[in-house]
């Protein structure tokens, strides 16, 4: 007889993992749960860790997951991957900031640790899939195929072994589609992974929770692997930059004030005319002048003046560009390139996709996802034109590009 497979779920303590671990029960897989602890505060300063144990309590949550397994009568256990995170997460996300770009640390977290290292140790230890709580989709190129589990065990070598028709679809909530942040795990990856909520709406997930009575049925949303938890990202940037004035210029290079660092900004974010950010650390004297050079200041005077954002930064000189958002270049931008591509299937020149630059980003210009008329391929980056501009083009940023509800692939942006 054969057995059933094997699949380690990743259990966050919250309730999506949880839902997810009862369906693969339910399913007659052989289910086991895995608790990850990534985050450690060593490498942290007094105060950083102290705000983050407030505001993301690992201990909390590994009582839950392993309240979970109990409740679903499957083995639990606890693996610590916190070097390997932050090598991976933590880094280079320090790394991207260093560079002046704004990176997105869940992509990465995704793509090295979930489905890179974690892939890599379930399998070691004999798992033959992984499965966590994602609101996402894998199409795997059989009809049906998790009808009964003869029909799975039948498709056991096809499951692990044909990535040729591997491909990641959006989750059927659009509200919590997760798809942004899985868009640059390679599909050999995927091809072991399942998502068996992927096809609900949150509210439904909630709902079965508390109809299958688990213990995380009324526990407030996790975020899983709390990346700064509740701690402002400019304060969590402090444990590896320090705070240097600099000036903060119009695109003709009038200077109109002053910023404490060019890295603990992002290209869109708005600055504003009384300006005292919350990583200054001006005497009241300097906070006074400043403020009344930034309001004074005749390009700015009268009632007309409008709120000014971050449209370029130069990281050597340390200086902030910034603009009105009046809709036009640069802050809104109709083409841009992007590299370290992660296809799915192959793009096709002459094909209009879907790109999303950020996690629900939706164009104001047109209400709904930009579409793609052009792709260029140059020296093994994307060359990507909007049919309509879009604001806060990013370097460091994933962008997705996608068909339908079937990701296309993911790169991330430059600066060229």
């Amino acid at each position: 007889m054969t057995q059933p497979l094997r699949v380690f779920v990743m259990l966050s303590g919250g309730v999506d993992s949880s839902v997810a671990a009862a369906r693969l029960v339910d399913s007659g897989y052989s289910v086991e749960g895995i608790f990850m602890r990534n985050w450690s505060e060593k490498r942290l300063s007094d105060t950083t860790a102290q705000l983050l144990r407030a505001s993301c309590n690992n201990n909390e949550d590994v009582a839950y997951a392993h309240a979970t397994a109990q409740f679903l009568k499957i083995p639990f256990r606890e693996v610590n991957f916190e070097k390997e995170y932050w090598e991976h997460v933590i880094e280079p996300f320090f790394d991207g900031i260093a560079k002046g770009y704004t990176p997105n640390p869940d992509v990465w977290c995704n793509q090295y640790v979930k489905y890179g290292v974690f892939l890599e140790w379930a399998l070691a230890q004999g798992a033959d899939l992984v499965a966590s709580g994602h609101y996402a989709r894998i199409g795997r190129g059989i009809k049906n195929y998790e009808l009964s589990i003869k029909e799975k065990n039948h498709n056991t070598y096809f499951l692990l072994h044909n990535t040729a028709d591997v491909s990641l679809l959006r989750g059927i909530d659009s509200a919590k589609d997760q798809s942004y942040f899985l868009a640059h795990v390679p599909k050999e990856k995927l091809a072991r992974a399942l998502f068996p909520i992927g096809h609900l709406a949150k509210s439904q997930v909630r709902a079965e929770a508390f109809a299958r009575g688990l213990p995380t049925a009324t526990k407030k949303d996790s975020q899983g692997i709390c990346f700064v938890g509740k701690i402002p990202l400019k304060e969590f940037l402090k444990e590896r930059f320090t705070q240097k004035m600099g000036d903060v210029v119009l695109k003709d290079g009038t200077v109109i004030g002053k910023h404490m660092g060019a890295y603990f900004y992002t290209i869109g974010e708005r600055i504003g005319l009384n300006y005292e950010s919350s990583i200054m650390n001006y005497g009241d004297k300097e906070k006074t002048h400043n403020t009344y050079f930034m309001i004074h200041n005749t390009v700015y005077k009268g009632s007309d003046r409008q709120a000014l954002y971050v449209t370029a930064k130069d990281i050597k000189g340390n200086i902030l560009v910034v603009g009105e958002d009046d809709g036009s270049y640069p802050l809104w931008q109709k083409e841009f390139i992007a590299d370290n591509w992660n296809f799915f299937e192959s793009p096709q020149e002459k094909e209009v996709y879907d790109v999303e630059i950020r996690y629900h980003q939706i164009p104001r210009s047109r209400g709904k996802i930009i579409k793609i008329p052009k792709l260029k391929i140059e020296n093994y980056k994307l060359q990507i034109t909007l049919q309509e501009p879009v604001r806060a083009v990013t370097p460091g940023q994933t962008v997705v590009v996608s068909k339908g509800d079937k990701i296309i692939g993911s790169g991330i942006i430059t600066d060229d």
